[in-house]
């Protein structure tokens, strides 16, 4: 008796079709819309609490170390709080720590991976150093150092100088 192979044929459009989803969620460039309206219980939950204290709550989380593999996740919590968060609660921990797990349970942590990436790097320009944080952007010491660089060349004159100043 020959068996037959019952599993499900693999389609190349359907397994483009996931891969191009999974992409759309890596990224930033996925509209805000589309991750609230796949959370909508962490939109509703948001929306008890005030904007100013849930943005600084979870800003404050990109600083700790041990959290730098999970920044995707982190910065889509923090638009869909600015966005969202219209109530007048204050938040605390276990309410980051829930809002955390709920956009986990999302498509959103599937651009995540292990950091390999230092933490914080160093710029500098001619008055001072500066720590920076590198989030999830790649190369972002390199390049802001660069633009530092390249103000540090501009000509001695009033708006040159005010540009420097807002830079820094």
């Amino acid at each position: 008796m020959i068996e037959q192979d019952t599993s499900p044929e693999l389609d190349a459009n359907d397994l483009e079709d996931f891969f191009a989803e999974q992409m759309r969620w890596a990224s930033l460039q996925l509209p805000l819309r589309d991750v609230a309206q796949a959370v909508p219980e962490l939109v509703e939950d948001l929306s008890r609490f005030e904007v100013s204290s849930s943005v600084s709550l979870l800003s404050g989380l990109l600083t700790e170390p041990d959290y730098q593999s999970t920044v995707l996740r982190l910065e889509l919590l923090i638009f869909l709080a600015f966005v969202y968060a219209r109530g007048e609660d204050q938040p605390g921990l276990e309410d980051a720590a829930r809002w955390f797990e709920i956009i986990g349970e999302s498509h959103a942590s599937c651009g995540e991976d292990p950091a390999e990436d230092v933490f914080v790097t160093l710029v500098t320009d001619s008055r001072e150093n500066f720590l920076m944080l590198e989030g999830r952007w790649e190369s972002a010491g390199f390049y802001t150092q660069c633009m530092l660089d390249l103000l540090a060349g501009m000509p001695d004159a009033i708006n040159f100088n005010r540009l420097r100043n807002e830079v820094r």
